[in-house]
């Protein structure tokens, strides 16, 4: 029997997709970190403008015993969007550049959320091959 040598498969696309957008991601989450923590610290109104999404997490930690993935995702828009604010009152960037930031940190939040429910509906549904796993089959 003749053995070929095995070959290194190469890097899944979904793997380099997913380093990418994490890599794309890391510098906005930062920012929007440090730009959410000044536009809190110095401006007082953010605290009154960000009781809704705590009392709705609050509720959400009564009823269910934890903050579902909607809430989580509308907490963190809302700290892009201080830290979009931040960019503008704090370096005194253009208010373009506000917009383009919050446009883009949008579109990455996007993303990540698809990335995150695509992975949660594979690892739900793993079917064998012959349908054995599949939950409409009995």
């Amino acid at each position: 029997m003749l053995a070929c040598p095995r070959v290194k498969s190469p890097v899944p696309i979904r793997v380099r997709a997913d380093r990418l957008l994490l890599l794309a991601s890391l510098p906005w989450a930062g920012w929007t970190a440090v730009g959410a923590a000044w536009t809190f610290g110095h401006h007082p109104f953010t605290g009154a403008l960000s009781l809704p999404l705590l009392v709705s997490a609050t509720i959400s930690l009564a009823v269910k015993r934890g903050v579902g993935a909607v809430t989580v995702m509308i907490g963190v828009a809302w700290c892009q969007a201080l830290a979009a604010f931040a960019l503008h009152a704090w370096l005194k960037l253009p208010i373009w550049a506000s917009a383009a930031f919050f446009v883009v940190s949008f579109v990455l939040l996007i993303a990540q959320a698809q990335r995150t429910m695509n992975r949660r509906r594979a690892r739900r549904y793993t079917f064998d091959h012959q349908g054995a796993d599949r939950p409409d089959i009995g």
